[in-house]
């Protein structure tokens, strides 16, 4: 066992788990957000939330113009990135660090 627990040490590094192949693993919770953003089903999207709630507008609060839906996130104004939302399939773990999903 004391292998086990110094593969452990190894493979986490920045509160993140590596497996196999040097591979992110990320949290469940970030992991179930990403798939959510997926799908298109995400509390995160006020256009989710206007759709399943009466009540609720989908602009965006912050620029108060766009929908805030997915494609919103990657495109908001006062936080710039390069990410799309392909990077949702092909890169999980910047979309997760760039939504502070860990915290």
């Amino acid at each position: 066992m004391p292998e086990k627990q110094n593969l452990d040490v190894l493979n986490t590094f920045c509160g993140r788990k590596y497996g196999r192949l040097g591979v992110i693993q990320l949290t469940r919770s970030a992991s179930t957000t990403l798939a959510q953003l997926r799908s298109g089903h995400c509390r995160l999207s006020n256009s989710y939330n206007a759709r399943i709630t009466s009540g609720i507008s989908d602009v965006c609060l912050e620029c108060g113009v766009a929908p805030y839906s997915i494609e919103h996130l990657f495109n908001y104004q006062s936080h710039p990135t390069q990410l799309t939302l392909q990077d949702l399939w092909d890169n999980p773990a910047a979309v997760a660090d760039f939504l502070n999903l860990d915290n």
